[in-house]
């Protein structure tokens, strides 16, 4: 038990330590952490979690994906996972209910419950066919108000501008959450889409400290477009590093 606990405690410092690391094949550390449960929003055909299920083959995922087409490829290969793969076909937000998304036809990570602005069609033409959709919508904390999860939990957010409104849905949830990957635009693509800086104040306000990126994604003048910013909960992490 004490071999186990040097280990984590060793595995927690080098994650302080190569969070910064962008070009890492790794998490950026995360993968040093012990995560029992996956939270993937905005899961697409399962990319994300394809990935964390090398990365973390013991965990259970828990993947939400309002749109028809990548939910049936998402599914699929869930099916394939012997349970360790749970797919709702949902959008995440602060209310249950549904609502009109905008489908980007000939891309579809790239939908969201937000409308476009017209510089995402100008740096991004294959955003330019679009459809809106009625899409279920949930909270994080209505969905799993019945349901124990295992920690330490991960959760992935990747939802095109609609990150605080997925945040506020998850507010009673976030103490039990260890870590939290979040993409955030940084230029303005979407319509009202959330701010880096209202992401970092109020997962900040909920016990959490940005630890850096996992990823930049820059645009062809090489200004930042995205980041996959990593969130941290001091008190979680505290825990784990001190027990």
């Amino acid at each position: 038990m004490q071999n186990k606990i040097k280990q984590l405690k060793r595995g927690l410092s080098n994650f302080y330590s190569t969070v910064l690391n962008v070009n890492s094949d790794s998490l950026a550390g995360l993968e040093l952490l012990p995560i029992e449960t996956i939270l993937d929003v905005g899961a697409n055909e399962g990319q994300s979690s394809k990935v964390y299920r090398k990365i973390f083959p013991d965990a259970q995922i828990y993947a939400f994906e309002p749109l028809s087409a990548p939910f049936a490829k998402l599914d699929t290969w869930a099916k394939t996972q012997g349970g360790k793969v749970i797919t709702t076909q949902s959008a995440i937000g602060n209310v249950d209910g549904s609502q009109e998304m905008v489908q980007h036809v000939d891309f579809s990570p790239a939908s969201s419950l937000l409308e476009t602005t017209s510089l995402e069609t100008e740096m991004y033409p294959i955003s330019e066919r679009q459809e809106s959709v009625s899409v279920s919508v949930r909270t994080l904390d209505s969905f799993f108000e019945d349901t124990p999860l295992i920690e330490p939990i991960f959760l992935k957010i990747d939802v095109q501008g609609y990150e605080i409104p997925v945040l506020k849905g998850s507010v009673a949830m976030l103490e039990n959450i260890t870590a939290i990957l979040v993409e955030i635009c940084l230029q303005p693509l979407y319509v009202n889409q959330s701010k880096f800086s209202d992401v970092c104040a109020f997962l900040d306000s909920h016990g959490f400290s940005y630890a850096g990126n996992l990823s930049q994604i820059p645009d062809s003048a090489g200004r930042y477009v995205y980041v996959d910013a990593i969130f941290l909960n001091r008190k979680k992490v505290d825990m784990l590093y001190n027990n």
